[in-house]
């Protein structure tokens, strides 16, 4: 991937597909840097928004939220997204919305780490407890 990165910088199709297989291989920062410049050049991208809102969370960023709210206002029939912001909004304290948002994220596309995050969400609200989903 990377040879062909190196001779086709601009194929952002195939630079997506390289920042998802570095973000499933847990290589962070590398997976950060893709999608970063991948978002310079589309920034209206809802996928590209909720990868990097979604990695941005894992290092702690707070500009994680807003590009989860981004996504989100782009593509709100998007289960994953949906998702995201649900997790994003649960771990700031708003409960009521991120039930919500993890309702619809698990009613489309019930993905195991969505009912994860839906099912913890009423348990947190209760506890307050620090949140970490390894998802």
């Amino acid at each position: 991937m990377t040879r062909w990165l190196d001779k086709r910088p601009d194929d952002r199709a195939a630079r997506l597909l390289y920042s998802e297989l570095l973000i499933d291989a847990k290589q962070t920062d590398k997976a950060i840097a893709e999608s970063e410049r991948l978002l310079a050049a589309d920034p209206k991208n809802p996928v590209v928004l909720n990868n990097l809102a979604w990695l941005y969370s894992t290092k702690g960023d707070g500009r994680a939220a807003g590009l989860a709210e981004q996504a989100y206002a782009i593509a709100p029939n998007s289960s994953t997204i949906a998702d995201t912001l649900g997790w994003l909004v649960l771990k700031g304290g708003d409960t009521e919305r991120a039930l919500k948002l993890l309702q619809q994220a698990t009613a489309t596309a019930p993905k195991p780490a969505a009912r994860y995050h839906l099912a913890v969400a009423p348990q947190a609200s209760r506890d307050r407890m620090p949140m970490r989903c390894g998802c």
